[in-house]
C-alpha cells in the first residue's frame, strides 16, 4: 500500500510539473532591457523578449529545465546571452552574462488556470460598494469646436462613480447604455458583449452618509467611450474616491444622449478645429485639443461645486480640497496639463499618453508644473531605420525625442514618477476594457491583457491615495513593494529624473 501511494504522488507530481505555466517580468544586461516572458511545460521551454521594445522569440538552446531551475543560451539583438534562474516562491529569479556585461532578470506567475470571468467586469479591489449616475451638462460659455460652423455649445455627458449603500437586491447598472449607437463602427459581436457585460455599479444607491471622499476627473483616450474604462472607474470608486468619468461628444465615433440624440464624430474637413500642415504642426495643434478638454474638466469641476452648493446628496460628498486627474492617452495628457491652468487640481496621472516624447504639453517655459504627477506607459519600441526615414528623422533625434519626457518630469519640484511596463504584445487599449469585449482571446493573452488593467488599478489607487489621502512618503515605500509583485514594471523614482 505505501509503494502505491508513493507511486500515485510522483505520477501526480509529475503531471502538475508537466502543466504550462506562463511568468512574466523584465530582463536586464548591460545597456539592453526590455520585457521577458516565459513558457515552461515540462522540460520544454519557450521565451519571448522586448529589447527596444520590439518583441523577439529567440530559439532557447542548451536548455536545462527542472521544477527549481533552469538555464539556457537565446541570441537576442545578435548577441549570445546566458540566462539561468531559480524558482523563489512564486518568481523566478536569475542572472545574465553576455558580451557586454552580467545582468538580472525576474519573472513573477501568470494565473492562467482560474481566470476571472469574461462577462463580468474584474471585481473591484476596495471595501465600499458602488454606484453610477448619469449627467448632462452644457457650458454656455463654450463654442463646440467638433463641429462647424462652431455655433453650438460645448455639451458633456458625465457619469458620476461614488461609495455607495448598495444591497444584494439592487439593480446593478448597464456596462455601456449606449452600446447600440455603435452598430455602424464596431462589429457585431463586440455591440453585443458591451449591451451584456455585467458590472459591479448600483444604479442611483445612495452615497455613503457622514463622509467626505476625494474626486477624480477622468477622460478617456482619443476616438474611445468613457465607459469602455469601466473595471478602472469601478475600482478607484470602490476605494473611496467619486469620480466624474467625462465623455467627450465627437470623440468616440457615436455618443448617445439620455434624450435620444446621437452625435457622431465628423471628419476633420467638417470640424471648426485647424487642420495640421505638416508632421512638424502637429504637436501644436494637439496642445490646442488637450486644452480644450481641460476646459472641459475645469467646467465638468465648476458643477460639481454648484451641486454642492445646492445639497446635491453625491457633491456634497465631495472633497473640493481633494482633487485629482487622470485619463488615458489623449485623456492622460490632459490630465497633466490640467494640472497647469487648474490650481484645484492637486495630482494627476498620464496613462499611456505619449506626444513625441511628452506625457502632456508644458507651459511656454518647458515646465511641467508643481503638482505631483506619474507617467504610467507602456514600452515604446524603439523605431527601425525604415521607420525612422519615413518619419523624416535621425536616429539621434529620436533619441533627444524619448528624453524630453524625463526632463520635463524633473522640473516638477514636487514629486515625479515614470512608470513603464515592458510586456511582449502590450496594446494601448491594454489599459481600458478591450480585453473583455474581446471573445477571440486565448486564455494566455487575455490573463496578460488583465495583469496589465491590473497593474493600471493598483497604481492609480496607490498614488491618489498617497497624495490626496495620506502622505506623499508613502508611494515610494508602495512602488518599491509593487515593482516585486509586478517585475514587468520599469521604475524611475524622483532623484532619478
Amino acid at each position: 500500500m505505501k509503494t502505491k501511494f508513493i507511486l500515485c504522488w510522483i505520477l501526480l507530481s509529475a503531471s502538475a510539473f508537466a502543466q504550462k505555466s506562463l511568468w512574466e517580468g523584465q530582463f536586464n544586461v548591460g545597456p539592453m532591457w526590455g520585457g521577458m516572458d516565459l513558457r515552461i511545460a515540462g522540460n520544454t521551454a519557450e521565451a519571448r523578449f522586448t529589447p527596444s521594445g520590439h518583441t523577439e522569440a529567440p530559439k532557447l538552446e542548451n536548455l536545462h529545465v527542472t521544477s527549481k531551475a533552469i538555464s539556457f543560451t537565446a541570441k537576442i539583438e545578435d548577441e549570445s546571452l546566458s540566462f539561468r534562474g531559480h524558482l523563489h516562491r512564486d518568481s523566478w529569479l536569475g542572472t545574465i552574462s553576455g558580451p557586454h556585461g552580467h545582468g538580472t532578470w525576474r519573472l513573477s506567475k501568470l494565473e492562467t488556470a482560474n481566470l476571472p470571468s469574461r462577462n463580468t467586469l474584474p471585481a473591484p479591489t476596495g471595501s465600499y460598494g458602488i454606484a453610477r449616475q448619469i449627467f448632462d451638462w452644457s457650458d454656455s460659455s463654450r463654442s463646440e469646436m467638433n463641429i462647424k460652423p462652431a455655433g453650438a455649445r460645448r455639451e458633456l455627458l458625465v457619469y458620476l462613480y461614488y461609495p455607495a449603500v448598495c444591497h444584494s437586491t439592487d439593480r446593478h447598472v448597464p456596462y455601456m447604455p449606449d452600446a447600440s449607437a455603435m452598430t455602424k463602427d464596431w462589429p457585431s459581436q463586440i455591440v453585443q458583449k458591451a449591451e451584456h457585460l455585467t458590472t459591479h455599479a448600483c444604479a442611483n444607491a445612495s452615497v455613503i452618509p457622514d463622509h467626505h471622499f476625494p474626486l477624480l476627473l477622468f477622460m478617456p483616450g482619443s476616438g474611445q467611450k468613457v465607459l469602455s474604462y469601466s473595471s478602472l472607474l469601478e475600482d478607484a470608486a470602490s476605494h473611496g474616491y467619486i469620480v466624474a468619468a467625462i465623455d467627450p461628444p465627437y470623440n468616440a465615433a457615436a455618443i448617445q444622449f439620455p434624450d435620444g440624440r446621437v452625435f457622431r464624430r465628423l471628419p476633420p474637413d467638417q470640424r471648426s478645429w485647424e487642420i495640421a500642415k505638416s508632421h512638424a504642426d502637429a504637436p501644436r495643434l494637439f496642445k490646442q485639443l488637450v486644452t480644450y478638454w481641460c476646459q472641459d474638466e475645469s467646467f465638468v469641476l465648476d458643477q460639481l461645486q454648484k451641486l454642492q452648493k445646492q445639497h446635491n446628496p453625491i457633491a456634497s460628498a465631495i472633497d473640493f480640497d481633494k482633487v485629482g486627474a487622470f485619463g488615458h492617452s489623449r485623456g492622460g495628457s490632459t490630465a497633466g496639463r490640467i494640472r497647469l491652468l487648474d490650481p484645484r487640481i492637486r495630482a494627476g496621472i498620464n496613462i499611456d499618453g505619449n506626444i513625441r516624447g511628452v506625457p502632456f504639453p508644458p507651459d511656454e517655459d518647458s515646465v511641467g508644473g508643481n503638482q505631483p504627477f506619474l507617467w504610467l506607459e507602456k514600452q515604446l519600441p524603439w523605431p527601425t531605420a525604415s521607420q525612422l526615414k519615413q518619419m523624416g528623422l535621425t536616429h539621434q533625434e529620436v533619441t533627444t525625442m524619448f528624453a524630453q519626457g524625463d526632463h520635463l518630469l524633473s522640473t516638477i519640484p514636487s514629486d515625479a514618477y515614470h512608470v513603464t511596463i515592458v510586456q511582449p504584445d502590450i496594446d494601448h487599449l491594454d489599459f481600458s476594457d478591450q480585453a473583455l469585449l474581446n471573445s477571440q482571446l486565448t486564455d494566455d493573452v487575455f490573463a496578460q491583457k488583465m495583469r496589465t488593467l491590473e497593474i493600471a488599478r493598483t497604481y492609480v489607487v496607490s498614488f491618489f491615495d498617497a497624495y490626496l489621502k495620506r502622505h506623499p512618503s508613502t508611494f515610494k515605500k508602495t512602488l518599491e513593494k509593487k515593482s516585486r509583485q509586478f517585475p514587468e514594471t520599469k521604475i524611475l523614482f524622483p532623484s532619478q529624473i
